[in-house]
């Protein structure tokens, strides 16, 4: 049995891989060579990615950075998270609708906040609610009625733990980062923050780095966030947004355009077999791409590790299985008996 069966045998939780056989959209630009983000920058990535992983609304912040050593060994649920070595957990943060979770961490002087992707029913169901109203203070933009009420629950929260540590700390860059549903977070936060230009926050370099992101507004709220990142270049507070979407994951085509919905990035990533891909701007809404695979440094990157793809399969790394094993990890401190666990539990 390969490692990747495997990992698919073991899947409970959702990949909206039928998500993207429904509403996905085939471009007919063939991705290449020169569509491929430079490895310093897919790296980046990836280590940010690893800080919106650990979100997840089913773990706990605070035990994760209290366990660090023991949880990145090899075989324990965050082998190869090495990016969390050495930042320091600030303060982590849960809101009032449905108990949306996030923290904000320290990474040398990056400050970065996470927020979690769905993690329970009644996130679920305020997913589900796709009614388009008027985000107030912004003529003509409308948004997802459920990721609304689920921000204004936990925006307070946020905004009070980020706006602390920025008086505390010595901070050169502002990391927005999130997964799914916490990747529609960062993106209302981030409209909040630089819309009412709150001090302190949007004087700061910005990066907004997200993952499987839903679409989240009509297209005069996404005009109106493009235009924000294009009055900052240039500047000393300038905004990077690195959007990524995988293959298979339908996520990104949800809710669909046909209802008036479309994606914030201008232009996103695309994910696949462990290579990471620019999307050219004509091809923003697309879900899925041709691949050429005869350069030598498209073979040279290229991880088959999951060639089925889906939402919880970003950076080459299974969410799915983290949550699995943290919460094996979570009821024993003996190693030897969490390694049996596992074991039992995989089948290996």
């Amino acid at each position: 049995m390969t490692s990747q069966t495997f990992s698919y045998g073991l899947e409970k939780t959702e990949n909206f891989r039928w998500a993207a056989k429904l509403f996905g959209a085939q471009s007919q630009h063939t991705l290449c060579s020169e569509d491929l983000v430079p490895v310093d920058l897919q790296l980046e990535l990836s280590e940010i990615g690893q800080f919106a992983e650990v979100a997840h609304g089913h773990l706990s912040p605070d035990f994760i950075w209290q366990n660090l050593p023991s949880l990145v060994q090899p075989r324990f649920p965050l082998a190869g998270y090495t990016a969390l070595l050495g930042s320091t957990l600030i303060s982590s943060f849960t809101g009032t609708t449905a108990n949306v979770q996030g923290y904000v961490a320290r990474r040398a002087t990056d400050l970065i906040i996470a927020f979690s992707g769905t993690s329970n029913f009644h996130q679920t169901i305020n997913n589900t609610d796709i009614r388009q109203v008027s985000l107030p203070g912004h003529k003509g933009c409308r948004v997802h009625a459920g990721f609304l009420r689920l921000y204004s629950g936990v925006h307070s929260q946020a905004l009070a733990v980020l706006t602390k540590a920025l008086n505390e700390y010595e901070v050169d860059r502002i990391v927005f980062t999130g997964h799914s549903m916490g990747a529609a977070m960062c993106y209302l936060m981030l409209l909040n923050i630089l819309d009412r230009n709150i001090e302190g926050l949007a004087s700061k370099p910005i990066t907004v780095a997200t993952f499987g992101c839903p679409r989240v507004g009509n297209l005069v709220l996404v005009q109106r966030w493009r235009e924000i990142i294009a009055n900052h270049v240039g500047h000393d507070n300038a905004i990077s947004e690195y959007a990524v979407k995988g293959y298979n994951d339908g996520v990104p085509s949800i809710p669909p355009q046909f209802l008036g919905y479309h994606l914030f990035a201008n232009s996103p990533f695309y994910f696949v077999d462990g290579c990471l891909y620019r999307i050219p701007s004509s091809e923003s809404e697309a879900s899925f791409f041709k691949v050429s695979v005869d350069s030598a440094e498209h073979q040279e990157r290229q991880n088959l590790l999951y060639p089925l793809g889906g939402h919880n399969y970003y950076n080459s790394r299974d969410m799915e299985r983290v949550l699995r094993t943290m919460k094996l990890f979570s009821k024993t401190t003996d190693s030897e008996m969490y390694l049996a666990q596992v074991k039992t539990a995989e089948n290996v």
